[in-house]
């Protein structure tokens, strides 16, 4: 799992956010598998820019 938020997003809540991200890191922890979840914080607002999306791809290649 790759989840990417801005820190400018106004759609959601920066501390949720990071409660969200370590929920979803001790879920993965717990299942044995902690390298199959990645979360990053990018200082932008609701977006997916190139930079993004570079990232997400090379995550999935990863997987398959």
């Amino acid at each position: 799992m790759l989840v990417i938020n801005g820190t400018k997003d106004g759609l959601f809540d920066l501390d949720g956010v990071k409660a969200s991200f370590a929920k979803l890191h001790g879920c993965y922890a717990n299942a044995g598998v902690p390298d199959h979840c990645r979360t990053r914080l990018y200082e932008t607002p609701h977006e997916f820019d190139a930079e993004m999306q570079a990232e997400a791809w090379a995550w999935l290649k990863r997987f398959v």
